[in-house]
C-alpha cells in the first residue's frame, strides 16, 4: 500500500535523493534559458511555469541538502501536476517541439519518486497527455508518439524494477551471514536502536538473547571446519523454525547468537531460552555426543543504548559459561 504523505530521510532511500538533486541541477542549468526566452517573448504563461518548475526543484534541493529531508509529496502532489499543465501548454503552443519535452519529463517520475509513487505519477502524466496529443496532431503523429511515450515509461520501469531487485539482493547479502543466513552484526547498530525506540515509545517489552555454543573451538579442532560450521548450520536451521517470524536472529560471532525476542517481558524470555538450550542439547549434531549452549538475557531498562543493552546479556552469557556452560543466566544478581 502507498503511503500519501510521506518524506524520506536521505538514509532511506539515498538513490532518490542523490539522483533527484542531479536533476534538479540539470533542470535548472537547462530549463532556465529557456524559461528567460519565453519570457522575452510574451509567453508569459510558459515563463511563468517554467520559473515555478525551477523553483519547486530549487526548494527541494534546499530542503534536501539543509534540513536533511527528502520532500517526496512536494514531487508528487506539486511538481508532477504543475509539469504536466506545462507540457499541455507546450503541445498547445509548440506542437512536435513541446512533445520533445514528455520523454524527460516522464523518465525523471523514476528517478524523483518511490517506484510505487513514480508508476502513479507517470500513469497520470500519460492519461493527461495522450488525449491532448491526439487532438493536436495527425492520427499517424499521434499514434507514434502515444506508442513511444509508452514505451519509453515501461522500459523505464522494468529498468528501475531491475536495480531495485539487485539493491535490495545487495542490501540483503551486506546484512546477512553467509554461512547461516541469519542477520550479521553490520545491521546491529541501526537494528537495536530503533528497537529500543520503540520499546520505550510503546512500553513494549523487548528481551536479548544471546547464547554460545559450547567448547565450539575444541569441536572445531578435533572434528574440523565442515564439522563446526554444519553445527552452525544446524543451530541456526533450528532457530528459524522455532523462534516468530517477528523476532530477529543475529549470528554475532563465530559461535555467539542474538535473539532479539519482542513482547517478551523477563519470565517469557528465560522459558523461550531454557525451551531452546534443551532443545538444541536434544539436537542430532554430533555422532555420539550432544551439542549444549550457554545462555545470558536482558530486557531494556530506561538508560539503555543498544551497547548497553547487549553489554548486559553478554555479561551474563559470560557468568553462565563461567558457572559451568549449558545454563541461563538473566539477572543482576546472578552476574555479581
Amino acid at each position: 500500500m502507498i503511503k500519501w504523505f510521506q518524506r524520506l530521510s536521505l538514509s532511506e532511500d539515498e538513490f532518490l535523493y542523490k539522483s533527484s538533486l542531479r536533476i534538479a541541477v540539470v533542470f535548472i542549468i537547462m530549463g532556465l534559458p529557456f524559461a528567460v526566452n519565453h519570457l522575452i517573448n510574451g509567453q508569459t504563461v510558459l515563463a511563468v511555469y517554467s520559473l515555478g518548475i525551477i523553483a519547486v526543484l530549487a526548494l527541494n534541493a534546499i530542503s534536501t541538502i539543509k534540513l536533511k529531508r527528502y520532500h517526496t509529496d512536494l514531487i508528487l502532489f506539486g511538481l508532477v501536476p504543475a509539469v504536466t499543465v506545462f507540457l499541455i501548454e507546450l503541445l498547445f503552443t509548440q506542437g512536435v517541439f513541446g512533445c520533445l519535452w514528455c520523454y524527460p519529463a516522464i523518465i525523471a517520475c523514476y528517478f524523483m519518486l518511490p517506484e510505487r509513487r513514480a508508476w502513479v505519477a507517470s500513469g497520470f502524466m500519460l492519461l493527461l497527455l495522450i488525449p491532448n496529443i491526439w487532438l493536436i496532431f495527425d492520427t499517424a503523429l499521434a499514434i507514434r508518439t502515444s506508442i513511444t511515450l509508452i514505451m519509453v515509461a515501461s522500459f523505464t520501469a522494468i529498468f528501475i524494477r531491475v536495480i531495485a531487485v539487485q539493491h535490495e539482493k545487495l542490501k540483503q547479502l551486506a546484512v546477512t551471514d553467509e554461512l547461516t543466513g541469519l542477520r550479521n552484526k553490520r545491521s546491529l547498530e541501526e537494528e537495536l536502536t530503533k528497537i529500543i525506540e520503540q520499546s520505550k515509545r510503546g512500553a513494549v517489552p523487548i528481551a536479548a538473547v544471546t547464547f554460545e555454543i559450547d567448547h565450539f573451538k575444541r569441536i572445531s579442532d578435533q572434528l574440523g571446519e565442515n564439522v563446526a560450521d554444519g553445527v552452525l548450520k544446524g543451530v541456526s536451521s533450528f532457530l528459524k523454525q522455532r523462534c516468530r517470524k517477528v523476532d530477529l536472529l543475529y549470528r554475532i560471532a563465530d559461535e555467539k547468537f542474538l535473539v532479539v525476542l519482542f513482547n517478551a517481558p523477563i519470565e517469557k524470555a528465560n522459558l523461550v531460552a531454557e525451551q531452546l538450550r534443551v532443545s538444541i542439547e536434544k539436537l542430532y549434531l554430533l555422532q555420539g555426543t550432544n551439542v549444549t549452549a550457554s545462555f545470558g538475557i536482558a530486557g531494556i531498562i530506561g538508560t539503555d543504548d543498544w551497547r548497553a543493552w547487549l553489554q548486559r546479556a553478554e555479561q551474563r552469557l559470560l557468568k553462565a559459561k563461567q558457572a559451568g556452560r549449558n545454563q541461563i543466566v538473566s539477572s543482576d544478581e546472578q552476574v555479581k
